[in-house]
């Protein structure tokens, strides 16, 4: 016997979710799982966001900021955010700063482009560094559909390849794509690790 899940978010407040992983893809960006209550998932339409809410900033104005999820929407459990962090940036610093059990206020989803299975044969996709996520959950979820044919070429562009994000999942999904997935990672510069 299946048990139906729920959504565990609102488009019109923010919830609070702990923070229960952190993984590091290199010296700036990371994947930051969040647990959701036991029989919920993000049940998030195909190619849509969140807000994600931080403390408020110098003036005492709210810091909110968009994000696509990577985890699947019916991921049981959990919602997984790629967060690049950025000097200024007063969210990104806040949840790189995050230890495990810290809450994040969330809230969503926030619709974006319908997406329409078999609409296109094929569909070309340009994406540079921590842009991957939208793309990712179309993907993800189009690739994941027996009936679905549309083929998709990605050009990902980051400056190196210690850069590329979610590299290990956009690989294993074109091995499995039965041709239907082809990844070109273009880089502004080869020789740097870091």
């Amino acid at each position: 016997m299946s048990t139906q899940l729920v959504t565990a978010l609102d488009s019109a407040d923010f919830r609070d979710f702990p923070l229960k992983e952190i993984v590091r893809y290199n010296h700036n960006t990371a994947k930051f799982v969040f647990a959701l209550p036991e029989g919920s998932a993000s049940l998030l339409p195909v190619a849509s966001a969140i807000y994600v809410k931080g403390p408020d900033d110098n003036e005492g104005k709210p810091v909110v900021r968009p994000y696509t999820p990577v985890s699947a929407p019916h991921t049981p459990g959990e919602l997984a955010l790629v967060i690049k962090r950025y000097p200024d940036g007063k969210l990104s610093s806040h949840v790189h700063s995050m230890t495990i059990g810290q809450t994040i206020k969330i809230k969503g989803p926030i619709p974006k482009l319908a997406w329409v299975a078999n609409q296109f044969d094929q569909v070309g996709m340009i994406a540079g560094g921590s842009g991957i996520t939208p793309i990712f959950q179309v993907l993800q979820h189009s690739l994941a559909q027996p009936d679905e044919t549309t083929k998709f070429k990605l050009i990902f562009g980051n400056v190196t390849p210690a850069d590329i994000l979610i590299r290990e999942e956009l690989d294993e999904m074109a091995a499995k794509s039965n041709g239907r997935f082809e990844v070109m990672h273009i880089i502004s510069r080869p020789d740097e690790t870091t």
